[in-house]
């Protein structure tokens, strides 16, 4: 525990690309507590596609422990299960549905019921914009919650302007 009373993160995360665009996208596990490890890649998880251009990374931790990647130019959201980063797994590719209105995801945030949203710029190009967002449901979500009106396969959920 640190004199600020917070306790230090043993890991970060760093969401990257491979600057050639000739090896897959990855979210990498680093050592952030001093010691043996610190500043070491101790992880790494591809994605299984290359020039998704990684942007937007889920800020604060999950209660599920489910971490949010997105890819600005192909439209992609990634889905990992970090309930132990070092022993993690890519859970879902969430592709781009061909009736989505928006693209290019950008950032990633947790409601209070624990729904995973993205927010997208549109078509038109990086206004930064929110104009779309999709959602996951999330533990806490009852059945007849208006968010989300389809499920995160990709599929628009809501449209806010």
């Amino acid at each position: 525990r640190t004199d600020t009373g917070f306790e230090p993160e043993p890991y970060l995360l760093v969401w990257a690309g491979d600057a050639d665009r000739k090896q897959d996208d990855f979210l990498a596990v680093i050592g952030a507590e001093p010691g043996r490890h610190y500043g070491q890649v101790l992880k790494t998880y591809p994605v299984r596609s290359r020039g998704n251009e990684p942007g937007g990374l889920l800020e604060f931790e999950r209660r599920d422990r489910h971490m949010f990647a997105t890819g600005i130019l192909s439209g992609r959201v990634f889905v990992f299960d970090l309930a132990d980063p070092l022993e993690g797994r890519l859970l879902r590719t969430i592709e781009p549905a061909t009736d989505r209105l928006f693209t290019a995801p950008m950032e990633v945030t947790t409601l209070p019921n624990g729904d995973a949203v993205v927010v997208c710029n549109d078509r038109r190009g990086y206004r930064g914009e929110p104009l779309e967002l999709f959602a996951a449901p999330g533990p806490n979500t009852p059945r007849t919650s208006p968010l989300p009106k389809r499920s995160l396969s990709g599929e628009l959920c809501t449209a806010w302007a």
